[in-house]
């Protein structure tokens, strides 16, 4: 009977020995497993100026008691966890709980403007905007008498001239120079009398005869001087630059045009300019190839 009471007390100690290793074993898992568990929900993160990026640290008890700081505010700045770009650069997001702290490498990357350079005519109104940000855009105009520009970056060329417009997110500013030229005129698209020479087909629009009458030049050598000095052979640019920007239409093989062109120069694109006078719709086009050069300008009505 001691035999088996001694047996018995044996198992007894060895069963609590095993369950105390057991349940010590255990605990230091759970504790350990706990402390893993705490850690920043993003080790690093990119955005833009006047973006933002929430951060915040699992499983913890209370939230409010994680404290944010930014290692370089200029850059990003951060509150409650939540991380604004506030100009280009890098910064390190700290966060401190009971004692130990966690990090989150923050890249702050430039927003960009639409437009860098711009050449409009006066009351040919365009919208400008900054990309890649979400963040509220204050906009501003070197010379109001210019051109003028709204809260939405809505631009209303009214003079001739050169002005700068800004666009500030936050800490930084982008900037478009733009060049305002003249509004269309008459004289851009309507003549009576020929001149000595620099034109191909002549159309007297005085006698109000036909309305798909037109002329055409296709050389170089081919100009006249309401085409505001653009000729055959210029450039995209240099369009641009003496009748502002234009919204462009692709060409088509059955562009009744067509029979000008050459093979080697088939247009691409084309800018079709309007004017009303009198009840009537006075045109131009010009006619560009892949390489963005001038092969054709026409005037019909």
């Amino acid at each position: 009977m001691k035999k088996i009471k001694k047996i018995i007390g044996m198992i007894l100690i060895s069963a609590v020995l095993t369950v105390s290793f057991f349940s010590e074993s255990m605990m230091k898992n759970v504790i350990t497993v706990q402390a893993a568990s705490i850690q920043i929900n993003k080790k690093s993160a990119k955005l833009y100026v006047g973006n933002t990026v929430k951060l915040k640290i699992l499983n913890v008890a209370n939230s409010n008691k994680v404290k944010w700081s930014s290692s370089n505010s200029k850059v990003a700045s951060v509150s409650k966890g939540i991380v604004t770009g506030r100009k280009k650069g890098t910064a390190t997001i700290k966060a401190k709980y009971k004692g130990k702290t966690y990090k989150s490498s923050i890249t702050v990357k430039s927003a960009s403007i639409s437009e860098k350079q711009l050449t409009l005519r006066v009351g040919y109104g365009y919208s400008l905007s900054v990309l890649n940000t979400n963040r509220k855009v204050s906009w501003m105009s070197s010379d109001s008498s210019i051109a003028r520009i709204n809260s939405n970056g809505y631009i209303s060329p009214v003079n001739i001239g050169n002005v700068t417009i800004s666009a500030k997110v936050i800490s930084e500013t982008y900037k478009c120079t733009l060049k305002v030229v003249a509004a269309f005129g008459e004289d851009d698209f309507v003549f009576d009398e020929p001149d000595d020479e620099g034109y191909t087909n002549y159309i007297d629009y005085s006698t109000g005869k036909g309305d798909s009458w037109y002329w055409y030049f296709d050389e170089a050598s081919n100009s006249y001087n309401s085409n505001r000095g653009i000729n055959v052979g210029d450039t995209l640019e240099d369009f641009i630059g003496a009748y502002g920007f234009e919204e462009y239409t692709s060409v088509s093989s059955s562009d009744k045009y067509s029979k000008h062109f050459k093979n080697s120069n088939y247009p691409r694109t084309k800018y079709k300019l309007e004017y009303k006078l009198d009840q009537n719709y006075y045109y131009k086009s010009f006619y560009f190839d892949k390489d963005n050069n001038l092969v054709l300008i026409i005037w019909h009505r």
